[in-house]
């Protein structure tokens, strides 16, 4: 038998793509980094109080306004999903 015990998730997954893309290198101010991350950097910096749910949006937008051929996927239970990135328990 197999027994499965709730868990309660404490986390999100933000993952670059979806399970059939690839997640982009680029090269930005002449570094290297991957698109994703570029993104995230970015929107942080626009809007330090972002959800993560706000900001894996706003990191779609800037991928598709770039022509990236990759859409982000946040995971994760809604609650998580709706604390501020870095921003510890609080809820926004």
């Amino acid at each position: 038998r197999i027994y499965h015990k709730a868990v309660r998730q404490r986390h999100v997954l933000l993952s670059g793509c979806r399970d059939y893309e690839t997640s982009a290198d680029a090269v930005f101010d002449g570094r290297p980094n991957g698109a994703l991350t570029k993104a995230l950097v970015e929107v942080l910096r626009a809007r330090t109080d972002s959800t993560w749910a706000q900001a894996s949006s706003a990191i779609g937008t800037f991928l598709h306004e770039r022509e990236y051929e990759q859409h982000p996927v946040l995971s994760g239970p809604g609650a998580m999903c709706s604390r501020i990135v870095f921003g510890g328990s609080e809820e926004a």
